[in-house]
Protein backbone atom coordinates (compact mmCIF):
# COMPACT_ATOMS: atom_id res chain seq x y z
CA UNK A 1 0.00 0.00 0.00
CA UNK A 2 1.36 3.55 -1.42
CA UNK A 3 1.91 6.03 1.44
CA UNK A 4 -1.07 8.64 0.78
CA UNK A 5 -3.79 5.58 0.64
CA UNK A 6 -2.01 3.95 4.53
CA UNK A 7 -2.14 8.27 6.10
CA UNK A 8 -6.09 7.89 5.05
CA UNK A 9 -6.37 4.70 6.56
CA UNK A 10 -4.58 6.06 9.88
CA UNK A 11 -6.85 9.12 9.69
CA UNK A 12 -10.02 6.73 8.97
CA UNK A 13 -9.12 4.67 12.45
CA UNK A 14 -8.66 8.03 14.29
CA UNK A 15 -11.76 9.22 13.15
CA UNK A 16 -13.53 6.40 14.41
CA UNK A 17 -12.34 6.39 17.73
CA UNK A 18 -13.68 10.23 17.94
CA UNK A 19 -17.17 8.93 16.62
CA UNK A 20 -17.13 6.16 19.15
CA UNK A 21 -16.04 7.83 22.28
CA UNK A 22 -19.18 9.75 23.42
CA UNK A 23 -22.14 6.90 23.28
CA UNK A 24 -23.01 5.28 26.57
CA UNK A 25 -20.83 2.91 27.36
CA UNK A 26 -17.52 5.03 26.81
CA UNK A 27 -18.52 8.32 28.59
CA UNK A 28 -19.72 6.59 31.42
CA UNK A 29 -17.17 3.74 32.39
CA UNK A 30 -13.62 4.46 32.05
CA UNK A 31 -12.87 0.80 31.02
CA UNK A 32 -14.71 1.70 27.96
CA UNK A 33 -11.85 3.75 26.71
CA UNK A 34 -9.90 1.16 26.05
CA UNK A 35 -11.89 0.35 22.82
CA UNK A 36 -10.92 3.55 22.10
CA UNK A 37 -7.65 3.14 22.51
CA UNK A 38 -6.62 0.60 20.58
CA UNK A 39 -8.05 2.28 17.60
CA UNK A 40 -5.79 4.93 18.50
CA UNK A 41 -3.01 2.98 18.90
CA UNK A 42 -3.26 1.13 15.74
CA UNK A 43 -3.71 4.26 13.63
CA UNK A 44 -0.79 5.62 15.42
CA UNK A 45 1.00 2.29 14.59
CA UNK A 46 -0.29 2.38 11.08
CA UNK A 47 0.58 5.82 10.07
CA UNK A 48 4.12 4.97 11.98
CA UNK A 49 4.96 2.26 9.98
CA UNK A 50 3.60 3.98 6.48
CA UNK A 51 5.48 7.32 6.99
CA UNK A 52 8.44 7.58 5.59
CA UNK A 53 9.18 10.87 6.32
CA UNK A 54 9.28 9.69 10.05
CA UNK A 55 12.47 7.18 9.62
CA UNK A 56 14.71 9.75 7.57
CA UNK A 57 13.34 8.68 3.83
CA UNK A 58 12.31 10.36 0.91
CA UNK A 59 8.50 11.11 1.33
CA UNK A 60 6.53 12.69 -1.82
CA UNK A 61 4.10 14.11 0.70
CA UNK A 62 4.14 18.03 1.59
CA UNK A 63 6.23 17.67 5.41
CA UNK A 64 4.62 18.57 8.24
CA UNK A 65 3.92 22.51 8.52
CA UNK A 66 5.13 23.69 11.84
CA UNK A 67 7.03 20.53 13.15
CA UNK A 68 8.10 22.45 16.20
CA UNK A 69 5.11 23.38 17.58
CA UNK A 70 3.87 19.77 18.65
CA UNK A 71 7.34 19.34 20.64
CA UNK A 72 6.06 21.28 23.90
CA UNK A 73 2.81 19.32 23.92
CA UNK A 74 4.42 16.29 23.43
CA UNK A 75 7.05 16.82 26.23
CA UNK A 76 4.29 17.12 28.28
CA UNK A 77 2.38 14.21 27.85
CA UNK A 78 5.68 12.00 27.90
CA UNK A 79 6.27 14.08 31.36
CA UNK A 80 2.34 13.16 32.81
CA UNK A 81 2.89 9.33 31.80
CA UNK A 82 6.08 8.78 32.84
CA UNK A 83 5.38 10.01 36.43
CA UNK A 84 1.73 8.16 36.39
CA UNK A 85 4.17 5.12 35.73
CA UNK A 86 6.32 5.86 38.43
CA UNK A 87 3.54 6.10 40.95
CA UNK A 88 2.80 2.26 40.63
CA UNK A 89 6.99 1.30 40.90
CA UNK A 90 7.02 0.18 44.51
CA UNK A 91 9.86 2.20 46.68
CA UNK A 92 11.77 1.42 49.73
CA UNK A 93 10.41 2.17 53.04
CA UNK A 94 13.10 4.99 53.75
CA UNK A 95 12.28 6.53 49.98
CA UNK A 96 8.50 6.54 50.34
CA UNK A 97 8.45 7.80 54.08
CA UNK A 98 10.73 10.88 52.47
CA UNK A 99 8.59 11.77 49.55
CA UNK A 100 5.57 10.70 50.57
CA UNK A 101 5.07 10.07 54.69
CA UNK A 102 1.12 9.83 54.48
CA UNK A 103 1.08 7.62 51.69
CA UNK A 104 3.42 5.33 53.21
CA UNK A 105 1.65 5.75 56.87
CA UNK A 106 -1.78 4.13 54.76
CA UNK A 107 -0.22 1.35 52.96
CA UNK A 108 1.55 0.75 56.51
CA UNK A 109 -1.75 0.35 57.92
CA UNK A 110 -3.54 -1.14 55.08
CA UNK A 111 -0.67 -3.86 55.08
CA UNK A 112 -1.10 -4.78 58.87
CA UNK A 113 -4.45 -4.65 58.19
CA UNK A 114 -4.37 -7.37 56.02
CA UNK A 115 -2.23 -8.98 58.19
CA UNK A 116 0.64 -8.83 55.72
CA UNK A 117 4.59 -10.13 56.62
CA UNK A 118 7.49 -9.27 55.50
CA UNK A 119 9.72 -11.42 57.90
CA UNK A 120 11.24 -8.35 59.23
CA UNK A 121 12.27 -6.88 56.00
CA UNK A 122 10.14 -3.53 55.49
CA UNK A 123 8.28 -3.93 52.70
CA UNK A 124 8.02 -1.39 49.73
CA UNK A 125 4.78 0.37 48.37
CA UNK A 126 4.12 2.64 45.38
CA UNK A 127 3.11 6.50 45.77
CA UNK A 128 -0.05 5.91 44.65
CA UNK A 129 -2.66 4.59 46.74
CA UNK A 130 -5.13 3.06 43.89
CA UNK A 131 -1.79 1.16 41.69
CA UNK A 132 -4.72 -0.13 39.28
CA UNK A 133 -6.66 2.82 38.93
CA UNK A 134 -2.76 4.68 38.01
CA UNK A 135 -2.36 1.95 35.39
CA UNK A 136 -5.74 2.89 33.88
CA UNK A 137 -4.65 6.81 33.66
CA UNK A 138 -1.19 5.57 32.36
CA UNK A 139 -3.35 4.04 29.54
CA UNK A 140 -5.28 6.92 28.97
CA UNK A 141 -2.89 9.95 28.76
CA UNK A 142 -0.79 7.43 26.44
CA UNK A 143 -3.99 7.36 24.27
CA UNK A 144 -4.62 11.01 24.04
CA UNK A 145 -0.67 11.53 23.63
CA UNK A 146 -1.39 9.45 20.26
CA UNK A 147 -4.48 11.10 19.26
CA UNK A 148 -2.41 14.09 19.40
CA UNK A 149 0.64 13.55 17.87
CA UNK A 150 -1.28 11.42 14.95
CA UNK A 151 -3.60 14.32 14.62
CA UNK A 152 -0.88 16.62 14.03
CA UNK A 153 0.79 14.48 11.47
CA UNK A 154 -2.13 13.76 9.46
CA UNK A 155 -2.57 17.18 9.32
CA UNK A 156 0.56 18.29 7.26
CA UNK A 157 -1.71 16.95 4.67
CA UNK A 158 -5.02 19.68 4.04
CA UNK A 159 -7.48 17.05 2.99
CA UNK A 160 -6.78 14.40 5.77
CA UNK A 161 -6.79 18.07 8.09
CA UNK A 162 -10.08 18.81 7.07
CA UNK A 163 -11.44 15.28 7.23
CA UNK A 164 -10.13 15.06 10.78
CA UNK A 165 -11.51 18.35 11.32
CA UNK A 166 -15.12 17.41 10.55
CA UNK A 167 -15.56 14.57 12.37
CA UNK A 168 -15.72 16.47 15.49
CA UNK A 169 -18.39 18.81 14.64
CA UNK A 170 -20.49 15.96 12.69
CA UNK A 171 -20.03 13.81 15.68
CA UNK A 172 -21.27 16.75 18.37
CA UNK A 173 -24.03 17.22 15.68
CA UNK A 174 -25.51 13.93 15.85
CA UNK A 175 -25.25 13.66 19.88
CA UNK A 176 -26.82 17.13 19.55
CA UNK A 177 -29.81 15.74 17.99
CA UNK A 178 -30.14 12.42 19.61
CA UNK A 179 -29.96 14.59 23.45
CA UNK A 180 -32.76 16.81 21.76
CA UNK A 181 -34.49 13.63 20.81
CA UNK A 182 -34.03 11.70 24.23
CA UNK A 183 -35.27 15.43 26.27
CA UNK A 184 -38.26 15.32 23.61
CA UNK A 185 -39.51 11.73 23.76
CA UNK A 186 -37.58 10.26 26.60
CA UNK A 187 -35.94 7.42 25.07
CA UNK A 188 -33.82 7.05 21.94
CA UNK A 189 -34.27 3.33 21.17
CA UNK A 190 -32.11 2.34 24.24
CA UNK A 191 -28.63 4.04 22.79
CA UNK A 192 -28.61 6.27 26.02
CA UNK A 193 -28.86 5.84 29.47
CA UNK A 194 -32.57 7.36 30.13
CA UNK A 195 -31.39 8.47 34.15
CA UNK A 196 -28.25 9.17 36.14
CA UNK A 197 -28.21 10.06 39.63
CA UNK A 198 -28.36 13.52 39.19
CA UNK A 199 -31.25 13.59 36.93
CA UNK A 200 -32.42 13.24 33.77
CA UNK A 201 -29.22 12.46 31.16
CA UNK A 202 -29.22 14.74 28.37
CA UNK A 203 -27.40 13.17 25.83
CA UNK A 204 -25.00 9.84 25.77
CA UNK A 205 -23.00 11.18 28.94
CA UNK A 206 -22.66 10.86 33.21
CA UNK A 207 -24.47 14.07 33.42
CA UNK A 208 -25.34 17.43 31.22
CA UNK A 209 -22.36 19.02 31.91
CA UNK A 210 -20.56 16.53 30.25
CA UNK A 211 -22.97 16.77 27.27
CA UNK A 212 -22.28 20.44 27.16
CA UNK A 213 -18.42 19.64 27.03
CA UNK A 214 -18.60 17.78 24.06
CA UNK A 215 -20.95 19.74 21.49
CA UNK A 216 -19.87 22.97 22.44
CA UNK A 217 -16.09 22.39 21.88
CA UNK A 218 -15.75 21.42 18.01
CA UNK A 219 -19.13 24.24 17.45
CA UNK A 220 -16.59 26.89 16.23
CA UNK A 221 -14.39 24.82 14.22
CA UNK A 222 -17.58 23.61 12.44
CA UNK A 223 -18.52 27.46 11.37
CA UNK A 224 -14.92 27.93 10.08
CA UNK A 225 -14.99 24.96 7.56
CA UNK A 226 -18.06 26.60 6.24
CA UNK A 227 -17.43 30.27 6.16
CA UNK A 228 -15.76 29.89 2.68
CA UNK A 229 -18.22 27.20 1.46
CA UNK A 230 -21.59 27.64 -1.31
CA UNK A 231 -24.02 29.50 0.27
CA UNK A 232 -26.54 25.94 0.43
CA UNK A 233 -23.82 24.83 2.63
CA UNK A 234 -23.38 27.96 4.74
CA UNK A 235 -27.12 27.92 5.17
CA UNK A 236 -26.74 24.13 6.57
CA UNK A 237 -24.20 24.91 8.39
CA UNK A 238 -25.97 27.75 10.28
CA UNK A 239 -28.78 25.37 10.34
CA UNK A 240 -26.25 22.74 12.03
CA UNK A 241 -24.50 25.37 14.16
CA UNK A 242 -28.32 26.01 15.82
CA UNK A 243 -28.73 22.84 16.83
CA UNK A 244 -25.55 22.47 18.72
CA UNK A 245 -26.92 25.35 20.12
CA UNK A 246 -30.27 24.42 21.30
CA UNK A 247 -28.42 21.11 22.38
CA UNK A 248 -26.26 23.30 24.85
CA UNK A 249 -28.86 25.05 25.62
CA UNK A 250 -31.70 22.52 26.48
CA UNK A 251 -28.29 20.84 28.84
CA UNK A 252 -28.83 23.00 30.85
CA UNK A 253 -25.01 23.24 32.02
CA UNK A 254 -24.78 27.13 33.80
CA UNK A 255 -20.74 26.99 33.23
CA UNK A 256 -20.61 25.18 30.16
CA UNK A 257 -22.73 28.11 28.88
CA UNK A 258 -21.02 30.87 30.21
CA UNK A 259 -17.16 28.97 28.52
CA UNK A 260 -19.18 28.26 25.06
CA UNK A 261 -19.82 32.37 25.50
CA UNK A 262 -16.35 32.79 25.93
CA UNK A 263 -14.80 30.62 23.53
CA UNK A 264 -17.54 32.64 21.23
CA UNK A 265 -15.53 35.71 21.83
CA UNK A 266 -11.69 34.49 21.41
CA UNK A 267 -12.48 32.93 18.10
CA UNK A 268 -14.06 36.57 17.07
CA UNK A 269 -11.85 38.54 18.26
CA UNK A 270 -8.68 36.48 17.33
CA UNK A 271 -10.46 36.30 13.72
CA UNK A 272 -11.22 40.08 13.09
CA UNK A 273 -7.46 41.21 14.41
CA UNK A 274 -6.19 39.21 11.00
CA UNK A 275 -9.38 39.69 8.82
CA UNK A 276 -8.75 41.17 5.50
CA UNK A 277 -11.85 43.42 5.59
CA UNK A 278 -12.04 45.10 8.95
CA UNK A 279 -15.36 47.13 8.05
CA UNK A 280 -16.89 43.99 7.12
CA UNK A 281 -15.49 41.68 9.97
CA UNK A 282 -16.95 44.39 12.41
CA UNK A 283 -20.20 43.97 11.19
CA UNK A 284 -19.95 40.63 11.24
CA UNK A 285 -19.13 40.48 14.98
CA UNK A 286 -22.10 42.93 15.57
CA UNK A 287 -24.87 40.45 14.42
CA UNK A 288 -23.50 37.62 16.15
CA UNK A 289 -23.79 39.68 19.67
CA UNK A 290 -27.31 40.95 18.30
CA UNK A 291 -28.08 37.38 17.96
CA UNK A 292 -26.95 36.21 21.34
CA UNK A 293 -28.71 39.09 22.90
CA UNK A 294 -32.20 37.97 21.52
CA UNK A 295 -31.11 34.13 22.29
CA UNK A 296 -30.56 35.47 26.11
CA UNK A 297 -34.11 37.48 25.90
CA UNK A 298 -35.28 34.20 24.36
CA UNK A 299 -34.17 31.80 27.21
CA UNK A 300 -34.52 34.36 29.98
CA UNK A 301 -37.01 32.42 32.28
CA UNK A 302 -33.69 30.12 32.36
CA UNK A 303 -31.76 32.39 34.47
CA UNK A 304 -34.62 34.07 36.92
CA UNK A 305 -33.23 35.29 40.42
CA UNK A 306 -34.73 31.20 41.79
CA UNK A 307 -31.71 29.84 39.42
CA UNK A 308 -29.36 32.30 40.81
CA UNK A 309 -30.14 31.24 44.32
CA UNK A 310 -30.03 27.26 42.83
CA UNK A 311 -26.52 28.37 41.90
CA UNK A 312 -25.62 29.42 45.39
CA UNK A 313 -26.98 26.31 46.95
CA UNK A 314 -25.15 23.84 44.49
CA UNK A 315 -21.49 25.74 45.16
CA UNK A 316 -22.18 25.83 48.61
CA UNK A 317 -23.74 22.57 49.11
CA UNK A 318 -21.68 20.48 46.76
CA UNK A 319 -18.56 22.63 45.37
CA UNK A 320 -17.26 23.92 48.08
CA UNK A 321 -17.77 20.85 50.65
CA UNK A 322 -15.67 18.80 47.55
CA UNK A 323 -12.86 21.46 47.10
CA UNK A 324 -12.26 21.70 51.03
CA UNK A 325 -11.43 17.97 50.93
CA UNK A 326 -9.88 18.40 47.93
CA UNK A 327 -7.89 20.69 49.38
CA UNK A 328 -6.92 18.85 52.82
CA UNK A 329 -5.77 15.67 50.00
CA UNK A 330 -3.17 18.34 48.39
CA UNK A 331 -1.90 19.10 52.01
CA UNK A 332 -1.51 15.74 52.64
CA UNK A 333 -0.04 14.64 49.56
CA UNK A 334 1.54 17.77 48.30
CA UNK A 335 4.73 16.59 46.58
CA UNK A 336 4.07 13.49 44.90
CA UNK A 337 0.23 13.49 45.07
CA UNK A 338 -1.88 10.16 45.73
CA UNK A 339 -1.79 8.39 42.82
CA UNK A 340 -3.26 9.47 39.13
CA UNK A 341 -6.60 8.15 39.06
CA UNK A 342 -6.91 7.46 43.15
CA UNK A 343 -9.24 10.05 44.12
CA UNK A 344 -12.40 8.60 43.86
CA UNK A 345 -10.70 6.10 47.00
CA UNK A 346 -9.27 8.88 48.64
CA UNK A 347 -11.05 11.89 48.78
CA UNK A 348 -14.18 9.65 50.89
CA UNK A 349 -11.63 9.78 54.07
CA UNK A 350 -11.57 13.39 53.66
CA UNK A 351 -15.08 14.19 52.49
CA UNK A 352 -17.50 16.59 54.44
CA UNK A 353 -20.13 16.55 51.95
CA UNK A 354 -23.46 16.29 53.16
CA UNK A 355 -25.46 14.66 50.09
CA UNK A 356 -25.50 10.86 49.52
CA UNK A 357 -23.75 10.69 45.68
CA UNK A 358 -20.13 10.41 46.64
CA UNK A 359 -17.86 12.78 44.87
CA UNK A 360 -16.05 10.64 42.12
CA UNK A 361 -14.30 13.36 41.24
CA UNK A 362 -13.30 17.47 42.83
CA UNK A 363 -15.25 19.09 39.77
CA UNK A 364 -12.62 21.21 39.30
CA UNK A 365 -9.72 18.84 37.13
CA UNK A 366 -6.71 21.66 38.27
CA UNK A 367 -7.46 20.22 41.79
CA UNK A 368 -8.01 16.74 41.16
CA UNK A 369 -4.71 16.89 39.10
CA UNK A 370 -3.00 18.42 42.13
CA UNK A 371 -4.49 16.06 44.38
CA UNK A 372 -3.38 12.82 42.13
CA UNK A 373 -0.16 14.14 40.64
CA UNK A 374 1.18 16.44 43.23
CA UNK A 375 2.04 20.18 42.76
CA UNK A 376 6.13 19.49 41.28
CA UNK A 377 4.84 17.62 38.62
CA UNK A 378 1.61 19.56 37.72
CA UNK A 379 4.03 23.00 38.09
CA UNK A 380 6.10 21.17 35.19
CA UNK A 381 3.90 20.01 33.34
CA UNK A 382 1.77 23.54 33.23
CA UNK A 383 5.32 24.90 31.89
CA UNK A 384 5.17 22.35 28.71
CA UNK A 385 2.08 23.20 27.28
CA UNK A 386 2.52 26.97 28.23
CA UNK A 387 5.40 26.65 26.26
CA UNK A 388 3.29 25.26 23.81
CA UNK A 389 0.14 27.43 23.91
CA UNK A 390 3.05 30.66 23.69
CA UNK A 391 4.55 29.11 20.77
CA UNK A 392 1.11 29.30 19.39
CA UNK A 393 -0.03 32.71 20.08
CA UNK A 394 3.08 34.21 18.90
CA UNK A 395 2.13 33.16 15.19
CA UNK A 396 -1.76 34.14 15.86
CA UNK A 397 -1.34 35.99 12.69
CA UNK A 398 -0.80 33.14 10.51
CA UNK A 399 -3.77 31.11 12.01
CA UNK A 400 -6.70 29.99 9.59
CA UNK A 401 -9.92 29.06 10.68
CA UNK A 402 -9.31 25.55 11.58
CA UNK A 403 -6.84 26.90 13.88
CA UNK A 404 -9.25 29.23 15.73
CA UNK A 405 -11.92 27.06 16.23
CA UNK A 406 -9.89 24.01 17.65
CA UNK A 407 -8.21 26.74 19.88
CA UNK A 408 -11.65 27.97 20.98
CA UNK A 409 -12.88 24.69 21.52
CA UNK A 410 -9.75 24.17 23.55
CA UNK A 411 -10.54 27.07 26.16
CA UNK A 412 -14.49 26.19 26.54
CA UNK A 413 -12.87 22.85 27.95
CA UNK A 414 -10.05 24.92 29.86
CA UNK A 415 -12.89 27.27 31.55
CA UNK A 416 -15.48 24.40 31.72
CA UNK A 417 -12.74 22.52 33.88
CA UNK A 418 -12.27 24.69 36.79
CA UNK A 419 -16.24 23.88 37.97
CA UNK A 420 -16.16 20.96 36.78
CA UNK A 421 -14.29 17.30 35.78
CA UNK A 422 -14.55 18.08 31.91
CA UNK A 423 -11.53 15.85 30.98
CA UNK A 424 -12.37 13.28 33.20
CA UNK A 425 -14.87 11.79 30.64
CA UNK A 426 -12.94 10.06 28.15
CA UNK A 427 -14.92 11.78 24.81
CA UNK A 428 -14.28 14.68 25.96
CA UNK A 429 -10.69 14.44 26.81
CA UNK A 430 -10.26 12.54 23.45
CA UNK A 431 -11.99 15.15 21.46
CA UNK A 432 -9.43 18.42 23.32
CA UNK A 433 -6.67 16.13 22.09
CA UNK A 434 -7.51 15.79 18.64
CA UNK A 435 -7.92 19.67 19.01
CA UNK A 436 -5.22 20.10 20.30
CA UNK A 437 -3.45 18.56 17.22
CA UNK A 438 -5.33 20.78 15.04
CA UNK A 439 -4.49 23.76 16.73
CA UNK A 440 -0.88 22.82 16.28
CA UNK A 441 -0.48 22.28 12.72
CA UNK A 442 -2.17 25.43 11.09
CA UNK A 443 -0.50 26.21 7.61
CA UNK A 444 2.71 28.78 7.15
CA UNK A 445 1.49 31.21 4.77
CA UNK A 446 1.13 34.81 5.92
CA UNK A 447 -2.50 34.88 5.40
CA UNK A 448 -3.30 31.90 6.59
CA UNK A 449 -3.79 29.66 4.23
CA UNK A 450 -1.66 26.35 2.87
CA UNK A 451 0.75 27.49 0.08
CA UNK A 452 0.79 25.90 -3.16
CA UNK A 453 3.06 23.63 -3.87
CA UNK A 454 4.97 24.38 -7.11
CA UNK A 455 5.97 21.69 -9.68
CA UNK A 456 9.62 20.82 -10.03
CA UNK A 457 11.29 23.26 -12.24
CA UNK A 458 8.53 26.24 -12.36
CA UNK A 459 10.18 29.58 -10.86
CA UNK A 460 8.65 31.66 -8.39
CA UNK A 461 7.57 35.09 -9.90
CA UNK A 462 9.53 37.98 -8.66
Amino acid sequence: MTEAPAKSLAAAGLGLAVFLSPWSAGSIRPAAFHLIGLCVALSALWLGLSDRSLWGHHSDVVPPRNVRLPIPFLAGFLLLISWTLFQTIPLPADLLTLVSPKAHQIHSQASALWGHHSDGVPPAFPISLAPGRTREQAAKLATLALAFAATALLSAEPRLRNALAWVLPATALLVSALGLLLLAKGFCFGLLPARHHVGLAIGPFANHNHFADFIAAPGLLGLGLVADRSRARRILGAGALGILGLGLLASGSRAGLLAAVIGTLFYLFSFVSAHPCPARAGKAKTAVALLAALLFLTFRPAFSFARLESLKEDFLQVRWPIWNSTLLMIGDFPWTGAGAGSFAEVEPAYSILRVPAPAGHAHCDYLEWLAESGAPMMLIAALAFGLGFSGLMKQAARWDRITRGALAGILILLVHAGVDFSFQIPAVALSAAVLLGLAASFPPAPNGWPERRRPAGEVKAS
